[in-house]
């Protein structure tokens, strides 16, 4: 049992392999790394197509180990597996065929080789989704940059190229989340970008009474305590 580190498990599933860089950076600041594998790396040394994914062996840091919520996984040791959607699917897929022993002998290069042509379609096809991800980032940025003023009506349309250009190095996200953030700033009372802006005026007193919600009243000690801190 001391040597299956899996006992605890997860898996990070993206759709960009520049969201599998970010996520193993995420997990390489927020705990120590005691094993990291790179398989794709490991094919590309020895020139083959075959299983891709990024798999980590962690624990806590030294600062959460002596924190009373992680006593009970203070020495705990876990995986974590970190790959793309295309990645995910050819590896469960293939898993489940070579695992279950139903290839016959005489045909295991055949479907070996039928393997490793997936897995190098499946490796162009998430270089092409980063490139044109990356060009709708900057097209994004350019129109964003070109079109907008700051009277510029806020919708889920004219919020995704906003973001973008605010925060060139986040990935664009799902539709239906622009969809959420804008009816989250209407509730605020921002219709415009000048109303989103760091330069834009106090808000109206419509507008703060719209966000009292998000500014509790605070009372009693720990209300003390927030003031001077």
């Amino acid at each position: 049992m001391n040597q299956i580190k899996d006992q605890v498990a997860l898996r990070v599933i993206t759709y960009l392999p520049e969201t599998v860089e970010a996520t193993c950076d995420l997990i390489r600041a927020n705990f120590r790394v005691l094993e990291e594998i790179d398989k794709a790396a490991e094919n590309e040394l020895h020139g083959v197509f075959g299983y891709a994914s990024r798999h980590f062996i962690l624990e806590l840091h030294a600062e959460r180990k002596a924190m009373l919520e992680y006593e009970n996984s203070s020495t705990l040791e876990f995986e974590v597996q970190v790959r793309t959607t295309l990645q995910h699917a050819w590896a469960e897929f293939e898993h489940d065929v070579r695992y279950k022993g139903d290839i016959p002998e005489g045909l295991r290069g055949k479907f070996n080789r039928r393997f490793a042509l997936a897995v190098g379609l499946i490796e162009l096809a998430d270089s092409q989704f980063s490139a044109i991800n990356s060009e709708l980032e900057r097209l994004g940025a350019r129109e964003s940059a070109k079109s907008r003023t700051p009277t510029t009506q806020i919708s889920p349309e004219t919020l995704a190229p906003w973001l973008l250009s605010r925060y060139p190095n986040a990935q664009r996200s799902r539709a239906e989340h622009y969809v959420w953030m804008h009816t989250l700033l209407e509730q605020l009372g921002m219709t415009t970008f000048e109303d989103s802006g760091p330069e834009s005026p106090a808000p109206s007193t419509a507008r703060r009474s719209r966000r009292r919600w998000a500014t509790p009243t605070l009372s009693g000690p720990f209300a003390a305590s927030m003031t001077t801190s």
